[in-house]
């Protein structure tokens, strides 16, 4: 396994040289993406998250743009108020490099004959912030990964991805923005909306535009400070066009879509110190299918059905708390959604949904040793699809628990160097982590459900 390991890397570092644009393998929330400063220097930086979730190795998403919030850092939150513009352009840079080995008990996620395998993976990114004489500032990101399993070679997962904002503060109470996030993958296995398709071959390429906008109404003189603020209350606003187009599969339709977005979130911070955050978020969308077909109530494509046509709406209400404690310091994530899906033309694919997460991350030691809980459940209930061996409507059930830790081995701090381009606090640091993840999926349909045990360790090189 070693040689196919090294050369998954080796395959790694090379598409990171030639990717032009991110977006992510996991369909990740998008609007989260940009304007994530953590995740740069700035003065120490805070610990970057481990990475408690290998974005290949996961139970098919039965939720798209939708997986376990705790495990992505939060958007700053600031209160934006006017600068005088910098005289000198200011760059902030930071990356990761991240090589994992383990072993997946059912590689292709099966009721029965399920085929465990070992596998390696590599992952990297690189992310530059720039910040703009004119008070605007630039975000870009590059990443990759590779999966390559030691035998199921057709269970291979490939992807790169480029991810770019333009943020602007107008006012003091209005900011502006722009972001496009291109990628390109290649999956062994596709659940869509509600279907685990055929192992094929599933190489994609994904572009999102996006515009949005923050409104911060400000505080209003006479408001009681000790009860609300206005000032910790902002408003975000988007709209989006993705457009999806599949490797084409021999004698099946095409997967290709288009899709129009539109989302509005209210975020409030609750407390400064410690760091305590509440938001709630609609999400609609609409998806078009330029060749996959509608189906009839009864499951069957009809001689004159129309391709599919699908409409979704989305709540989700997250809270994010910090903990600190004189022992004890840790960041608690919770977060709640309903969706409801609708299949314009025969409710095939119709259903309901709701969904729950919880995180929890703990520092035993701060700054060095972290531990990551985390527990997702979905329940989707089909309103006219009906299992194919079974009597009632279908459905769909996941549980997921997830234990992963990480260490720090050591941090070397790099002086100040105007040739290298370095300043003082920015650090280059070595981890050790390891991962656990155990998945339930129960379907009413036949020979559906399946269980999914991963394992695995690796290092992490992080500036």
């Amino acid at each position: 396994m070693s040689s196919r390991f090294l050369l998954a890397l080796l395959a790694l570092l090379a598409s990171l040289g030639f990717a032009s644009r991110p977006a992510s393998a996991q369909e990740v929330d998008r609007a989260t993406r940009g304007v994530d400063r953590e995740r740069l220097p700035a003065g120490k930086p805070a610990p970057d998250p481990a990475p408690v979730v290998s974005s290949t190795l996961r139970a098919p998403s039965v939720v798209e743009d939708d997986l376990d919030p705790s495990l992505f850092p939060e958007r700053i939150e600031q209160q934006a108020e006017p600068q005088e513009p910098e005289s000198l352009l200011e760059v902030e840079h930071g990356g990761k490099l991240w090589t994992v080995g383990g072993y997946d008990t059912n590689v292709f996620r099966s009721e029965r004959g399920t085929k465990g395998d070992g596998f390696g993976q590599a992952h990297g990114e690189a992310e530059l912030l720039l910040k703009l004489p004119n008070g605007g500032e630039l975000f870009l990101e590059v990443a990759g990964e590779s999966l390559v399993y030691s035998k199921q070679n057709r269970a291979n997962e490939h992807y790169v991805s480029t991810f770019f904002e333009y943020f602007q503060v107008a006012t003091d109470w209005l900011e502006l923005g722009v972001q496009n996030a291109f990628e390109f993958s290649r999956l062994n296995l596709l659940d869509d909306v509600g279907d685990l398709l055929p192992r094929g071959r599933f190489g994609s390429i994904d572009e999102e535009p996006r515009a949005f906008v923050i409104l911060r109404p400000g505080d209003p003189e006479g408001l009681d400070e000790g009860v609300f603020h206005m000032r910790d209350l902002s408003f975000e606003l988007g709209t989006s066009y993705r457009y999806k187009d599949y490797e084409e599969n021999r004698g099946v339709d095409s997967l290709d879509y288009q899709e129009l977005r539109f989302d509005l979130s209210i975020r409030y911070r609750v407390a400064r110190s410690p760091r305590s955050r509440l938001k709630l978020k609609y999400r609609f969308r609409r998806r078009d299918y330029r060749q996959f077909r509608a189906r009839e109530r009864d499951g069957l494509i009809g001689t004159f059905a129309p391709t599919l046509d699908l409409e979704r709406h989305q709540l989700n209400l997250r809270w994010t708390q910090q903990i600190q404690l004189e022992q004890f310091w840790g960041r608690v994530v919770v977060d709640l959604g309903l969706t409801y899906n609708r299949d314009t033309y025969r409710n095939d694919r119709s259903y309901r949904e709701a969904s729950f997460s919880l995180g929890l991350e703990w520092w035993p030691v701060k700054d060095a040793t972290r531990v990551d809980v985390a527990a997702r459940g979905i329940g989707r209930d089909f309103l006219v699809r009906r299992p194919s061996q079974d009597g009632g409507r279908l459905r769909h059930r996941l549980l997921r628990f997830q234990l992963g830790v990480w260490q720090r081995l050591w941090n070397l701090e790099q002086g100040w160097s105007l040739e290298a381009g370095t300043r003082p606090g920015e650090t280059l640091m070595l981890a050790v982590f390891g991962t656990a993840t155990a998945t339930l999926w129960r379907s009413r349909d036949f020979r559906e459900d399946y269980d999914r045990l991963v394992v695995s360790a690796g290092l992490e090189l992080s500036w």
